[in-house]
């Protein structure tokens, strides 16, 4: 089955976001929009959002 990978950089931005977002708007905001990322993320896994792969020259088997 695929699965989503997350880049360590990626990864760090997302801490960012939610960070961000929790210190502007509470933690309750940035738990909702960091579980919203990440159900979009499922949703492209499944093929449920449109997606495009990423061109070759990125050297990364996905879409985005």
């Amino acid at each position: 089955m695929p699965r989503i990978l997350i880049q360590e950089s990626a990864s760090y931005r997302l801490d960012e976001i939610y960070r961000y977002t929790r210190d502007r708007w509470g933690a309750e905001q940035a738990d909702q929009y960091i579980n919203g990322l990440f159900r979009a993320f499922d949703d492209i896994l499944v093929h449920q959002a449109q997606s495009r792969p990423v061109p070759s020259e990125f050297g990364v088997d996905g879409y985005y």
